[in-house]
């Protein structure tokens, strides 16, 4: 299976990228970092696979364009994960336009751009997949990351009517809303890590839903942690 993932080095992303790999998957992993890319490449490269990486920002469109061009070889992909994200702090009362902006490149539009560029290459190989790591806060917004929280809001409304529009066309599209994951978002905060769910069991749901036969589509799940104490 030919699985590209964005946001793909560090976090849910990383662990889901480990996961595919070991069962075989063929990855195309997007990151804005070569030397972070090169590394994991190498470290899940196999006798049987070699994977393609490309430093890219997600919040660029012609950047974006030029990926199918490069892949080797030229042909369809099976699985599209959209992982990247940024995680900020910030309220409505005092919410700057242009930081909503940037939330926004990131979070939502660089999950459409890479989605419609990749598009043909999921109808070529249809049926496929589109997976979207959204976030809690995509369902119930958070009064301390109002531009996070509106950033995926919006996500969850693209996901839900692309979701609908590609039924028809055997393109399963699903969305994974987690609470707090043991990533870098969490760094210098002090919070207890070990209560949190870890990246890991994201990226088994992900091989779960990956497994499901052509005929079940998994629309949403929410995942929280058992008893996180901050």
């Amino acid at each position: 299976m030919k699985t590209l993932i964005s946001g793909a080095t560090r976090g849910i992303g990383k662990a889901i990228a480990v996961d595919l790999a070991a069962k075989g998957h063929q990855l195309i992993l997007l990151a804005r970092n070569k030397g972070e890319l090169k590394i994991l490449a190498d470290e899940l490269k196999t006798s049987n696979s070699t994977h393609e990486y490309f430093a890219i920002d997600l919040t660029d469109a012609a950047q974006i364009r030029d990926i199918p061009k490069q892949l080797n070889p030229k042909g369809g992909i099976d699985l599209l994960i959209n992982n990247l994200g940024i995680y900020e702090l910030d309220q409505a009362s005092n919410l700057e336009e242009q930081n909503l902006k940037r939330l926004l490149e990131l979070n939502l539009f660089s999950a459409i751009n890479l989605t419609q560029i990749m598009l043909p290459l999921l109808r070529k190989s249809a049926p496929s997949s589109i997976i979207n790591i959204n976030s809690v806060m995509g369902i119930t917004a958070n009064k301390d990351a109002s531009s996070y929280s509106i950033s995926k809001h919006a996500l969850k409304a693209w996901n839900d009517t692309l979701r609908e529009e590609l039924r028809a066309e055997q393109i399963k599209v699903s969305s994974i809303y987690p609470g707090a994951v043991n990533t870098s978002s969490w760094d210098n905060t002090g919070a207890n890590r070990t209560t949190m769910i870890q990246a890991e069991d994201i990226a088994k749901f992900v091989g779960n839903l990956i497994d499901l036969g052509s005929t079940c589509l998994v629309e949403e799940v929410s995942v929280s942690p058992m008893n996180f104490k901050p």
